[in-house]
């Protein structure tokens, strides 16, 4: 994550993002209206992370429309490529431990949205190719808040990830996550939820919390591609 990034006041990380940017829709002050008084926070920055793109050069990582149907268009107008990071890709949690050409790139996109239900827009979204848990563990360390986690499609349907998501409920309370957006219904109380699945990350990255201890209230539900999401304003029960 770029120093600048700690600054802004609300970022929304979208882990195994792939090629989806719809979070560039439903988390825009335009989708208030949808989502109703209890509405999330609008979001100023967008973060995504993907260790192994499935294609060599991604679409969206040169300036053109990635995105075009009759309501919704979305355009990359400018991308930058920032300095690379060093974080690891470990065996034990994913199935493609050999480095991609580009994992640990990471990117700044400048992107236009226009829609037949909301204003057009820009946004910005960084894109760094890093393997999931080492990001979590480096933004956990370095103290940067999430405001906003999605978990949709983990590890993209086919698993570039050999390990269960429940580790994201972890990160998100030592994140200070308030909203968390999930393709499956969560408990109202979360005492502790990582399971034997995705332990390993634990144990592996120890910026993660073991334990943890958080309120879900479930503030909105809708399509997204092919899932059901479920919408979460999340109370911090720990003290870290």
């Amino acid at each position: 994550m770029q120093p600048e990034a700690k600054k802004l006041r609300n970022t929304a990380w979208y882990p195994s993002a792939g090629k989806d940017f719809r979070p560039l829709l439903y988390l825009s002050p335009s989708y208030d209206r949808i989502t109703g008084p209890n509405a999330p926070a609008p979001v100023d920055h967008y973060l995504f992370t993907d260790y192994w793109p499935w294609s060599e050069q991604p679409q969206f990582l040169a300036p053109g429309v990635i995105f075009n149907d009759r309501r919704t268009r979305i355009e990359v107008t400018r991308v930058e490529e920032l300095r690379p990071m060093r974080l690891p890709v470990h065996p034990d949690l994913v199935y493609r431990p050999n480095h991609h050409h580009l994992t640990n790139r990471v990117f700044n996109l400048n992107m236009q949205i226009w829609s037949d239900d909301q204003q057009a827009r820009s946004a910005r979204v960084t894109y760094a190719f890093a393997e999931n848990t080492a990001m979590a563990n480096d933004l956990i360390r370095k103290r940067v808040n999430i405001t906003h986690l999605i978990n949709v499609c983990y590890g993209s349907g086919f698993g570039g990830s050999s390990i269960h998501e429940d580790w994201l409920l972890h990160a998100a309370a030592a994140l200070n996550t308030s909203t968390f957006i999930s393709d499956r219904p969560l408990p109202s109380q979360v005492p502790s939820y990582c399971t034997h699945e995705s332990a390993r990350a634990l144990e592996l990255y120890p910026c993660i919390p073991r334990e943890v201890a958080l309120d879900l209230d479930e503030i909105h539900s809708c399509r997204w591609g092919d899932h059901r999401t479920h919408w979460y304003q999340t109370t911090n029960l720990n003290r870290f």
